[in-house]
């Protein structure tokens, strides 16, 4: 089992939260985009002053976890690496959060111990800018969001991303075949 080794910071005012008009309990440094709907980084922890002790200075307390966790998107599946626009998924997430403090509101950990959470990034939503840029499909199982249904239409109808293929397959399906499969698809 992973060992955490946590770190107590003190973060000025609210920089933390500053990204965007919400606030959040969990955020994430993102270092690294793995593909069109994951990504990692470090985890930021918003800690109530009176648990810990400390008066209320007018900063926030936060512990960062110094271990790498992964974050899959809430309500979206994007294409898969050597998928059609499946590297064009991946470096439009690496473009919206790479480097940047995102806000976690964490749902579930799915079946690879990745957490699931809707993603904000400077007050916009990244599972609804990737399906607004048609980068991604819609998946209600992994996360119910009518506007997310919306704006997948939307794209389609407008013919952005991948819905510029009338071929296009579903990342769920891609998994599913095999790499001859996969190859004659191509």
């Amino acid at each position: 089992m992973k060992r955490m080794i946590f770190m107590l910071m003190l973060l000025a005012g609210s920089r933390a939260a500053s990204f965007s008009q919400r606030s959040f309990d969990v955020c994430m440094q993102v270092t690294r985009v793995i593909d069109g709907d994951t990504f990692e980084g470090h985890l930021f922890y918003r800690v109530e002053p009176e648990r810990t002790g400390q008066s209320q200075g007018g900063g926030e307390m936060w512990v960062q976890q110094m271990t790498l966790s992964r974050i899959r998107i809430s309500g979206i599946d994007a294409p898969e690496r050597g998928q059609f626009f499946g590297d064009v998924a991946t470096a439009h997430l690496k473009w919206l959060v790479e480097g940047r403090r995102v806000g976690l509101e964490m749902t579930k950990v799915d079946a690879y111990g990745r957490w699931v959470a809707v993603v904000w990034s400077e007050g916009r939503d990244i599972g609804g800018e990737m399906l607004k840029e048609g980068l991604a499909w819609y998946r209600e199982e992994y996360g119910q969001n009518p506007a997310y249904s919306r704006l997948q239409s939307d794209a389609k109808m407008a013919g952005r991303g991948l819905w510029t293929d009338g071929d296009a397959i579903e990342p769920w399906k891609w998994r599913k075949m095999s790499r001859w499969e996969r190859d004659a698809w191509r």
